[in-house]
């Protein structure tokens, strides 16, 4: 598939397809049509999920800081 009917499928336009190639940013929204389009869509969301719930495990990563409440000078 060429970035005129990948574009075409998305409902975006070439140069947005172009731009995505070029490591350029675009709209979440827009790339979201696009991994759906190239039928990628699912096993991203399926990667991000892993990679969060791994964070969440991570004991490292968990809050040790004790929140102190600060004043209200104003």
């Amino acid at each position: 598939m060429d970035q005129e009917e990948l574009a075409l499928r998305a409902g975006t336009s070439k140069n947005t397809i172009s731009r995505l190639e070029r490591g350029k940013g675009i709209n979440s929204d827009t790339l979201l049509m696009i991994l759906n389009q190239l039928e990628i869509l699912d096993p991203f969301i399926e990667t991000i999920e892993k990679e969060y719930e791994l964070v969440n495990r991570n004991p490292v990563r968990k809050r040790s800081r004790v929140e102190k409440e600060l004043p209200n000078d104003f």
